[in-house]
């Protein structure tokens, strides 16, 4: 039997991210902390190589819920990858999950439902260099497929129902929308 003498700094119960507008809202809450100095709000466009936005305070301690919220003004048009670095105040620090926000480019605009299930066509900016992404709702890759102008069909692979995030990566850019599939899409 494995005893813990330190409890976990913080319990983070929740972080999420939602456009509004042009502006990104965060909201992430805790349900306790100890010796919590700060959380860093971090952003990244590729998932893995990420940015310092601002620094949120800490309660310190708290052995009750607190929600936190940080407005980020200016996010990529493009998918947004968004974490927390929270940090001790003797400097250790431990990062939250990935999300990932999708980009305000609209369905209609570059994907179309064909009558197949789980059948699509891109339309618009396709190039020989084009990849069509499905990433689930911790932003990872989880299907690709490259296109290119003569090759613009795609077809999922049995996915399980939920959320995804669609992003077609192009040289002019990464246009991203959201899909809800189901078993019978």
């Amino acid at each position: 039997m494995v005893t813990l003498s330190n409890p976990l700094p913080v319990q983070l119960a929740a972080f999420s991210a939602r456009r509004q507008g042009s502006i990104a809202l965060l909201s992430w809450n805790t349900a306790s902390e100890h010796n919590n100095a700060y959380f860093a709000v971090e952003r990244s466009t590729d998932g893995s190589a990420f940015v310092k936005l601002a620094q949120v305070t800490g309660a310190g301690e708290s052995s009750t819920p607190r929600a936190y919220a940080f407005t980020d003004q200016r996010p990529q048009a493009s998918i947004t990858y968004y974490r927390l670095q929270q940090v001790d105040h003797n400097g250790q620090a431990a990062y939250s999950p990935v999300v990932a926000l999708p980009s305000e480019q609209a369905a209609g605009d570059w994907l179309v439902r064909s009558a197949s299930p789980r059948h699509f066509t891109v339309q618009g900016p396709v190039d020989d260099n084009s990849r069509f992404v499905v990433l689930d709702m911790l932003g990872r890759p989880i299907f690709t497929q490259a296109l290119s102008p003569a090759r613009t069909a795609v077809g999922l692979p049995n996915l399980p129902t939920g959320v995804y995030f669609f992003t077609l990566i192009t040289e002019q850019g990464r246009f991203t929308v959201r899909q809800f599939l189901t078993g019978i899409n």
